[in-house]
């Protein structure tokens, strides 16, 4: 991954690897002041200058807090020293990013509207649909125009990345193997179960019969099913929880992520068994076991692609680092923290 900050908290990498996180984690502090994050070291108004051009403190303090908010809630003191450790690679960060920026503008790289439509669809694409994707905006008070105008930036990083370092970034096979062996562990998955659930609450207001009558419900429905119904129609005709409308689909999970009851019914049943009634705070349900997978090791063919991947961002960032420390060298640098 990429690791220049970009200036709204964003991390953004070539090929549009994108962690959207602003409308989760930034936009929760949109609007408020928060003392508690202010920091107790001082930084000067301009923090460093390339090839001229001045880089504002503005950018540095907005991560420097955010910094220091993630580490205070994560029950970690931030001293005065680690504060200034963070706004020195803050600093170094935005002038690796000037240094690409200035040296786009050298290779004559635009950010064209095909390229920013690019990383809007990009962004788009990391939601459900394009109503959630506008909620997204709306609740950021943002528009597809001004994030293409906060994105130009980024553009021109990537392309930059794209056009500079991709073309020499080859990846050895037998590193690919290597990496598998070395880091297998990472590679293990549990044994995991799927399966299905239909709820009947007990309605409490039916007096001392509303647990029978819940009972006697399931009990049909059960019947049904085991006569041939489909259960995910059943489920969602039926049942009384928000899964109702996925059928009941709990998905595939491991011992111990799911509720105990759910758990030690489905890991003890076969494919296409339905359990007795059972019941929990939430009411009385019927599970349908659906799939099964064994615990092992994923084999070196399923995660290939995605250690493939790995390494490739490591090379990235690797050569990236190696080409900004390159163009540093030949730039007019102050550094005033």
């Amino acid at each position: 991954m990429l690791s220049i900050c970009t200036r709204k908290s964003l991390t953004f990498s070539l090929n549009i690897i994108l962690f959207f996180v602003w409308t989760v984690q930034v936009e929760a502090h949109a609007g408020h002041k928060h003392a508690k994050d202010d920091p107790n070291i001082k930084v000067p108004a301009v923090v460093a200058r390339v090839n001229g051009k001045d880089i504002s403190s503005q950018y540095v303090l907005g991560n420097l807090k955010q910094y220091i908010r993630h580490q205070k809630n994560a029950g970690h003191d931030v001293t005065p020293a680690l504060e200034k450790a963070e706004v020195k690679r803050l600093i170094d960060s935005e002038i690796g990013r000037e240094l690409l920026l200035q040296h786009a503008d050298h290779l004559g790289i635009k950010a064209t509207s095909e390229l920013l439509d690019k990383k809007i669809n990009a962004i788009k694409a990391k939601f459900k649909s394009d109503q959630q994707f506008e909620e997204a905006l709306k609740k950021r008070k943002a528009t597809v125009e001004k994030l293409k105008h906060e994105f130009k930036p980024d553009v021109l990083v990537d392309a930059v990345i794209e056009k500079e370092i991709l073309p020499h970034i080859k990846i050895d096979p037998k590193k690919v193997e290597e990496f598998y062996e070395k880091n297998k562990r990472l590679y293990w998955e549990e044994e995991k179960v799927r399966a299905s659930v239909i709820l009947r609450k007990i309605d409490s207001s039916k007096g001392s019969q509303a647990e029978e009558i819940a009972k006697k419900e399931l009990e049909d429905i059960s019947e049904y099913a085991e006569k041939g119904a489909n259960f995910d129609e059943l489920a969602r005709k039926s049942s009384q929880d928000s899964l109702a409308k996925k059928g009941g689909d709990l998905g595939y999970f491991s011992r111990g992520k799911m509720l105990a009851a759910f758990s030690e019914k489905a890991f003890s049943m076969k494919v296409g068994e339905i359990s007795p009634t059972f019941k929990t705070h939430y009411g009385l349900h019927i599970l349908k076991v659906t799939g099964k997978k064994p615990g092992g090791f994923l084999s070196f063919e399923v995660v290939k692609k995605s250690i493939k991947e790995k390494i490739r961002k490591q090379m990235i960032k690797k050569q990236t680092e190696i080409y900004i420390h390159d163009l540093r060298k030949k730039a007019d640098v102050k550094v005033y923290f």
